[in-house]
């Protein structure tokens, strides 16, 4: 391998870390609120790749970034100030906030991917962070599982 272990093996773990943080974020806000939130991902690569990576944007690209962030602070503001009638147990902030935390490692594992995808070959890096990646899932699973089993014996 080209690329210590350890590598993917962190790329692999915040990669999984933001799947979860997103999946969980639908039991707390709506679907269109987590899929509109999930574009951070673009804003925070974007600031990731030009400090890590010192990639150039122009200002047409900080320009339609900020644009997009605008309407981002919209959805908060919207969930904010509109509780879910239909579910009283949502929290649409909480689940917001999930998406965006979410989002953080999604650009974290992106930007790591590019860096190694530019460094070596990219077979590899694909290769290495789905056995990572299966790997951290199976491992993180198996708690998660088995919690939820023990809670819905004690419901029963």
């Amino acid at each position: 391998m080209q690329i210590p272990w350890y590598w993917y093996l962190v790329l692999a773990f915040v990669d999984v870390q933001g799947n979860y943080l997103v999946t969980e974020a639908y039991q707390y806000s709506s679907i269109t609120s987590v899929t509109l939130l999930d574009c951070w991902t673009v804003v925070w690569a974007i600031i990731l790749t030009w400090y890590a990576l010192g990639t150039r944007y122009s200002f047409w690209q900080f320009l339609g970034a900020g644009t997009c962030v605008a309407g981002l602070a919209l959805v908060l503001l919207s969930d904010a100030n509109t509780p879910d009638a239909q579910d009283p147990n949502k929290i649409p902030l909480l689940g917001d906030a999930l998406v965006i935390a979410g989002t953080v490692c999604y650009a974290f594992s992106n930007v790591g991917e590019e860096h190694c995808v530019k460094k070596n070959d990219r077979v590899e890096v694909v290769a290495m962070l789905g056995l990572f990646g299966v790997l951290v899932s199976t491992i993180q699973v198996y708690p998660l599982h088995s919690s939820s089993a023990e809670k819905t014996a004690v419901i029963r």
